[in-house]
């Protein structure tokens, strides 16, 4: 029972991890430890929801990929910054509200 127990906590504190995301010449990368990366391209992002109480934003690829930044990782505003640049043309004028 201990066991199981203590396999079961070491699965949660590994899956807690916060993630590594990656701006690439062609598109955001997500690195996680124990799950498959994820990428989305620049051209195939159809929402980008910046939360303003989370402070997570949220970024949805045409296939459903979702690339997430949480409170628990750093540099928000080069995201935010970033997502202008490479997609600033569909991007309302008041991005980032």
């Amino acid at each position: 029972m201990g066991a199981t127990a203590l396999g079961m906590l070491a699965l949660v504190v590994a899956f807690s991890f916060p993630h590594t995301i990656i701006v690439m010449a062609d598109g955001l990368q997500q690195i996680t430890w124990l799950r498959r990366k994820k990428q989305i391209h620049w051209g195939d992002i159809v929402e980008i929801n910046t939360g303003e109480r989370s402070r997570a934003v949220t970024i949805t690829g045409a296939d459903g990929t979702r690339v997430v930044h949480t409170h628990q990782l750093p540099d928000r505003p080069r995201l935010l910054m970033e997502l202008k640049v490479h997609c600033g043309e569909n991007l309302p004028p008041d991005f980032p509200r």
